[in-house]
């Protein structure tokens, strides 16, 4: 006899944060971070507030040979935003394994100077600043970093955790999951340094944000092709010890030569001209 049909209970969704967080908890080795970071280290920018005392104290004190505070700090408040930068940029003549290299470096030695003790800053910046690696990143990347660091608690990973492409998997997966419109009309992933932008800023909290920028599929008709940006932005305590908040939005949208009036009117609907909170 035929059993009477059960309705299944749906999923129940994972929120936005909490996936994250799932992700961040996870092992550095479980996760594609020593893939990802050579690839993305170029476009990552780390700035770091500091109040105007700690600036005067830190222009006073012997910074170390590779880093210098930057000229041009811009006012927020009280607080002036130090970029460290590197006195010597790399030569132009440089390969591309080298230039790659030399983003790694300089991500890891700016992480290490914000967020770790100094003593712990300068063991990791000697190991990465007198090794170099073969370029299959993943397989030597590793034993670097477990030779400079206690990597799972050091702070320098907890913010790399939250850089690569699991976590930009988030973003996109709740992005078309929640924008029915994006289903429709889809979209894909602009490539070069516009495509995805990585910021880490820490003052109060620390926190760290992806831009993405998307477009419409080369077969899309002419007439009704676009771009849009969107960013996830997580948020942790100063100690990087929890995940306090996390949001996704859509920052701007823009239309390419020729757009179809009734189509740009729909998608501006839709995605509230570019200013679409979604998570």
């Amino acid at each position: 006899m035929a059993q009477p049909y059960k309705l299944q209970k749906p999923k129940e969704e994972i929120p936005l944060e909490t996936s994250i967080i799932n992700v961040w908890n996870e092992k550095i080795d479980e996760l594609p971070v020593y893939k990802d970071l050579p690839r993305l280290a170029g476009r990552i920018t780390i700035e770091s507030a500091k109040s105007l005392n700690e600036i005067k104290l830190l222009e006073l004190e012997n910074n170390p040979p590779s880093l210098r505070l930057s000229k041009d700090m811009q006012e927020i408040g009280k607080f002036k935003i130090d970029k460290l930068e590197e006195i010597t940029p790399i030569s132009s003549n440089s390969s591309a394994d080298e230039k790659v290299w030399h983003n790694v470096q300089s991500v890891v030695c700016k992480l290490a100077d914000i967020f770790e003790t100094p003593d712990k800053a300068q063991i990791i910046k000697n190991a990465f600043n007198t090794s170099k690696p073969s370029s299959d990143y993943q397989l030597t990347l590793p034993s670097l970093f477990e030779s400079c660091m206690d990597v799972e608690n050091s702070k320098v990973v907890k913010i790399l955790k939250l850089i690569h492409q699991n976590i930009i998997y988030i973003g996109t997966y709740e992005l078309k999951t929640k924008v029915p419109f994006l289903m429709t009309y889809m979209t894909k992933d602009v490539r070069g340094a516009e495509g995805w932008r990585i910021n880490v800023f820490s003052k109060d909290t620390v926190s760290v944000t992806h831009t993405k920028r998307e477009e419409s599929l080369a077969t899309a008709p002419s007439d009704k092709q676009f771009w849009l940006e969107w960013q996830l932005h997580v948020t942790l305590n100063k100690e990087l010890t929890e995940i306090t908040h996390s949001s996704l939005k859509i920052t701007d949208l823009q239309f390419k030569q020729g757009i179809n009036p009734q189509f740009k009117e729909e998608i501006k609907r839709n995605l509230c001209s570019g200013n679409l909170y979604v998570s």
